[in-house]
């Protein structure tokens, strides 16, 4: 490296960019947002879901994370006991984590950065069970503060990558419109 690293000298060869912006992309704060909720926004939503939330996405509008992986469950998506819940009355779904085994567990940027998640549950209609969806779920208000229902907590340091910050949640009647 010697002189190539003195002020104003540097100048990355072709390999060191590609190595760079692979690096800075597949890691760090952002990856969640890029990564899984991005390309589940996009190949999960209706054109008409992705008209709205997709140039908020892309723009960092919102900034999201996936929430799959429960505490009891890891990413056996059969097993997954978060719920949702359709009340027809308010033409809204009721989110709930009815167990500590059903938390999410380890979604990357939640505790501190998300302020929305593709949250997957079980649905519920008429008290009969049709599979895990996904929902678009809004977890912080327009200051940053979580939303009531919702308990946000930091795992603590990911090993190898300390600006990760992998969180969990809770839902408590969280109510989400149906559109």
């Amino acid at each position: 490296w010697g002189d190539r690293m003195a002020i104003n000298k540097f100048k990355p060869t072709r390999e060191e960019v590609v190595w760079m912006s692979e690096a800075a992309m597949n890691s760090g704060p952002f990856w969640d947002h890029y990564v899984p909720f991005w390309t589940a926004l996009q190949g999960q939503a209706s054109p008409e879901q992705l008209a709205v939330w997709g140039p908020r996405a892309a723009r960092m509008g919102i900034v999201g994370t996936y929430a799959q992986t429960e505490l009891g469950h890891g990413s056996n998506v059969r097993g997954l006991q978060t719920t949702a819940t359709f009340d027809s009355a308010t033409d809204s779904f009721v989110l709930n984590t009815p167990s500590l085994t059903s938390l999410k567990w380890w979604p990357g940027g939640m505790a501190k950065l998300a302020t929305h998640a593709v949250l997957y549950a079980q649905l519920i209609t008429k008290g009969k069970s049709h599979g895990v969806h996904a929902f678009l779920l809004q977890l912080r208000d327009e200051n940053h503060g979580i939303l009531p229902g919702i308990e946000l907590a930091e795992l603590g340091p990911k090993m190898g990558d300390h600006s990760h910050d992998s969180g969990c949640m809770r839902l408590r009647d969280v109510r989400i419109p149906r559109q």
